[in-house]
C-alpha cells in the first residue's frame, strides 16, 4: 500500500517505528475467515493505487476494474442472471414446493412457454388491421416502428374485443394514477389511444419525458367490422384533433396540487365536448367516476396548451404521438409476441435486457418473455421460493432491520442539532419515524407461505389450474381493472387491502421510496455480496446496503416527496420559510455538481433531472456513515482485513461505499447504456461517488485531504439538509 495510508494512531511525534508497535498493540486482530478474503479480492481487483484518493476517489477506488473488467463483469448482470436462472429452475422444477400460490406461478410460467400456437392464432388477426393502417400512410406509425418503453416493439398493433385506457403515472413528482378500466358496449369496440411516456416526445425544448405530462388519450366508438371506410373516418377525425381527450381527463390522483374540476377542463377546451363523449358509456359504474367535481392536476393544464399549439401548426405532429393499439383479449403485447415467433423482423438483442437476459435465439426470448410475465403475477411467490432455496437466515433480515433502526437513530440525533423551530424538527422527524420499510425479503417471503398464499386466495379469487395462458392473461387482467375501480371509489380500502400483494423486481438492482404510502421498498437483488453479507464486516455492510437504504430514506426529504406528511397524503405543516430554505439548500447543492457535469460532457438539462437523486446521495451516504460511527462507538473495533491492513475502518467505509457504482467502460460505450444514461435521473456514477464525498468533513479527514484538493470542498461545502 502507498505510505500515506500507514495506520494513522494519534500519538505523540515519535520515530516510524514506535508509532508502527503502538498500530499493532491497539488494533484489533486480522480476520482470515472466506467473507474477508472476498472482501479483500474485491478492493485488490477495483483499486488503482496510481490515483490519489484525494484526486479522484472514484477513479483510486474503481480505476482499475472500470479499465479492465468487460460487459459480463458488471454487477447487475452478473446477479440478475443467477436470480433469474435460480427462479427459473425453481418453475419448472417437477418437485413440489409447499405452495398453492408457487404452483399457480409455475402453471402460469409452463403455460406460458407452451402458448406459441394459440398467440399465433389470434396474432394472426391482427394482420388486416396492420394492412389497413398502413394503407393511410403517415399516420399513426411512423416509418413503421415506434418503440414501447425498453422492449423496442415493432408495429405494435393488435385485434380488438376489450380496452383499457392507461394514463401517465410520471417519475419525476411520483403521481401514480390507476383509471385503467374496462368498457363493453354490445358489439361495440373501443380504441385506445396512447402514448409512451419515456420515448414518443418532448412538449418543449429542454423538457424531458422524466418532467413532462406526455401521455394524450383519445377514445373513438367504432363497429366490430374494420371497414376501410370507417378506419378511414377515425383517422381523419385524430389528425385533426376532433376527440382528443387532453391528457389527463377524469383521473384521479393519489395526491393533487393546485386541484380543478373535470367541469374547468372541459370549459378550457370548449372544442371538445368531454360529457357528451363520456354519455355514450353505457355503464353507471364507470359514468359515476368522471364526476363533474373530481380533482386532476392543474399543472398539466399549461403542458397541455403547449402541445394543442404545436398540433394546431402541423397537424402531422399527431403521427409522433399518437399510437392505434388494438387489444385482442386484454393481451397488450400479443402481437409482438406473435411478430417475435413468426420471425419476421429480428430482435434486438439488448430488447429484453430489463430481464437480465442477453437474448441470442428465438427460444431464450420466450423464456425471457414468459419469466417476466410470470414475475409481474406472481412476484411474491417467486421471491418466496428464491429465499428458501438460497437459505436466508431470519438473523440476515434482523440484521438489516437493525442497520434501519441504527440510521433512524442517527437521523433523529442530526435533525435534533439542528438550529430550526422545534415545530419543523418535530414535523420532520414524525415523518421518520412512521416510514415503513420492506427490506427485500419480507418474513412473508421466508417463512409464512400460508399466509401468501391467503393473500393470493383473496386476491384472485378464481381457480386458475386448467386455464390456458391466454385466459389466464384475461382473468389477471379483469382483477386488475376491479381493483382499479375499488382505487378510484375508494383509495383507502384499496390500498390497505392490496398492500402486501406488491410487484416485486426480481431483476433490478434498486429500491425506492413511496412517499404517497411513507414507505421503501429494498429489492432483493441488492442482498447479495458484493452489496450485503451477514458475515461482513460492519463498516462494509453499512457503507453499501446501508447506503443503499439511507439513501431511500432520505427521497422522503427531496424537493417532491417532502411535500408529503408521516400518513403518505400530499399536503405538509412545514412552513413556506422552512421550504424555501430547503430549495435554497438544493440550489447550492446543484452548483456543487454544475462544474463537474461539464467537464465530463454532460448538458445543463442533464443536471435539473438529477436534483431529488443529488440529494439522495448526497445526504444518505452522510446518514449512513453517522450511524457507522454510531455503531462502532456502541460495539467497538472490528478484526481488520488481511491483505488491508493499513487502511483506517474510516477509509475503508468510503472504499466500500464506492464499489457499487464501479462501472466497466466497456459498458459505458454501447448505445443502450448511452441512450438511458441520457434519461437517467441519477448523475453519473463518478460524480455519485467524488461529490457526495468531496462535501463531507468526514472523508476528507479519513484521508488527510489538503483544502486545495479537489476531494475537500472546504470553500464551497454546502449544508444540504442533515
Amino acid at each position: 500500500m502507498s505510505c500515506w495510508l500507514a495506520c494513522l494512531c494519534i500519538i505523540p511525534v515519535g520515530t516510524i517505528m514506535s508509532i508502527q508497535l503502538i498500530c499493532v498493540e491497539n488494533d484489533p486482530p486480522v480476520e482470515n475467515t472466506s467473507a474477508y478474503h472476498q472482501l479483500e479480492q474485491l478492493f485488490s481487483e477495483r483499486m488503482d493505487e496510481k490515483v490519489h484518493p484525494c484526486d479522484n476517489f472514484y477513479q483510486y477506488a474503481c480505476g482499475k476494474f472500470n479499465t479492465n473488467a468487460g460487459m459480463d463483469d458488471d454487477i447487475s448482470v452478473k446477479l440478475t442472471e443467477k436470480i433469474r436462472m435460480t427462479v427459473t429452475g425453481l418453475l419448472i422444477d417437477a418437485r413440489r414446493i409447499p405452495s398453492k400460490t408457487f404452483e399457480l406461478a409455475q402453471h402460469y410460467y409452463r403455460s406460458c412457454l407452451q402458448s406459441h400456437q394459440a398467440l399465433e392464432r389470434l396474432g394472426g388477426h391482427s394482420q388486416f388491421v396492420i394492412e389497413k393502417i398502413r394503407n393511410f400512410g403517415y399516420f399513426p406509425l411512423v416509418d413503421d416502428t415506434f418503440s414501447y418503453g425498453d422492449q423496442g416493439y415493432k408495429d405494435y398493433v393488435i385485434d380488438l374485443t376489450d380496452v383499457a385506457i392507461y394514463f401517465n403515472k410520471n417519475r419525476t413528482t411520483t403521481t401514480w394514477l390507476l383509471p385503467q378500466f374496462l368498457m363493453r358496449r354490445n358489439d361495440t369496440a373501443i380504441l385506445q389511444f396512447f402514448v409512451d411516456q419515456y420515448s414518443i416526445f418532448q412538449l418543449s425544448e429542454g423538457t424531458v419525458p422524466d418532467t413532462a405530462y406526455p401521455l394524450q388519450t383519445a377514445i373513438a366508438l367504432c363497429i366490430e367490422t374494420y371497414s376501410k371506410c370507417y378506419m378511414q373516418k377515425i383517422l381523419k377525425d385524430l389528425a385533426s384533433m376532433n376527440i382528443l381527450l387532453k391528457n389527463i381527463v377524469a383521473a384521479f390522483y393519489f395526491k393533487t396540487t393546485e386541484p380543478t374540476t373535470l367541469g374547468n377542463l372541459n370549459r378550457s377546451y370548449s372544442s371538445i365536448d368531454m360529457f357528451k363523449l363520456l354519455s355514450e358509456i353505457s355503464s353507471s359504474e364507470v359514468r359515476h367516476i368522471f364526476q363533474d367535481g373530481l380533482r386532476i392536476n392543474a399543472p398539466s393544464l399549461q403542458r397541455i396548451a403547449r402541445l394543442d399549439a404545436s398540433l394546431q401548426r402541423d397537424p402531422k405532429a399527431g403521427a409522433n404521438i399518437i399510437i392505434i393499439q388494438f387489444v385482442c383479449k386484454s393481451l397488450g403485447e400479443l402481437d409482438a409476441r406473435f411478430r417475435v415467433l413468426s420471425s419476421r423482423k429480428p430482435v434486438k438483442k439488448h430488447s429484453l435486457r430489463s430481464a437480465g437476459v442477453s437474448v441470442s435465439d428465438k427460444k431464450a426470448l420466450e423464456e425471457a418473455w414468459c419469466f417476466i410475465k410470470t414475475q409481474e403475477k406472481f412476484g411474491q411467490a417467486l421471491l418466496a421460493s428464491y429465499a428458501r432455496s438460497i437459505n436466508y437466515t431470519t438473523e440476515a433480515l434482523k440484521l438489516l432491520q437493525s442497520m434501519f433502526n441504527d440510521f433512524r437513530n442517527a437521523f433523529f440525533q442530526l435533525i435534533s442539532e439542528k438550529h430550526w423551530s422545534s415545530k419543523s424538527k418535530e414535523l420532520v422527524i414524525l415523518r421518520m419515524a412512521k416510514l415503513r420499510n420492506h427490506l427485500g425479503l419480507t418474513d412473508v417471503a421466508v417463512g409464512d407461505l400460508g399466509y401468501l398464499d391467503s393473500l393470493y386466495e383473496k386476491y384472485l379469487q378464481v381457480n386458475l389450474h386448467g386455464l390456458e395462458f391466454v385466459d389466464m392473461e384475461d382473468v389477471f387482467n379483469r382483477i386488475n381493472l376491479m381493483y382499479e375501480f375499488s382505487t378510484l371509489n375508494n383509495i383507502t380500502a384499496a390500498k390497505n387491502h392490496f398492500k402486501r400483494i406488491d410487484i416485486v423486481f426480481l431483476h433490478i438492482l434498486n429500491g425506492r421510496n413511496m412517499p404517497w404510502e411513507n414507505r421503501l421498498q429494498i429489492f432483493t437483488t441488492l442482498l447479495h455480496f458484493p452489496m450485503f453479507l451477514p458475515n461482513l464486516p460492519r463498516f462494509y455492510n453499512y457503507a453499501s446496503i446501508g447506503s443503499i437504504i439511507s439513501h431511500e430514506m432520505m427521497h422522503s426529504y427531496d424537493n417532491t416527496s417532502i411535500g408529503f406528511d408521516e400518513n403518505g397524503n400530499h399536503k405538509t405543516d412545514l412552513s413556506k420559510e422552512f421550504l424555501k430554505e430547503h430549495w435554497l439548500r438544493e440550489e447550492c447543492m446543484q452548483k456543487m455538481y454544475e462544474d463537474s457535469f461539464e467537464k465530463l460532457g454532460y448538458k445543463k438539462k442533464k443536471l435539473k433531472i438529477t436534483v431529488r437523486e443529488n440529494f439522495a446521495d448526497t445526504q444518505g451516504i452522510k446518514l449512513a456513515f453517522k450511524a457507522y460511527q454510531n455503531a462502532k462507538k456502541r460495539e467497538g473495533k472490528e478484526s481488520r482485513v488481511e491483505g488491508l491492513p493499513d487502511f483506517t475502518e474510516d477509509q475503508l467505509f468510503f472504499l466500500a461505499y464506492s464499489q457499487f457504482f464501479c462501472l466497466p467502460e466497456e459498458k459505458k460505450k454501447t448505445k443502450a447504456w448511452i441512450a438511458k444514461d441520457q434519461l437517467d435521473t441519477h448523475s453519473p456514477k463518478e460524480l455519485r461517488v467524488n461529490t457526495p464525498l468531496a462535501n463531507m468533513v468526514e472523508f476528507s479527514e479519513a484521508f488527510h485531504c489538503s483544502p486545495n484538493s479537489a476531494m475537500n470542498s472546504a470553500v464551497r461545502r454546502c449544508e444540504i439538509f442533515l
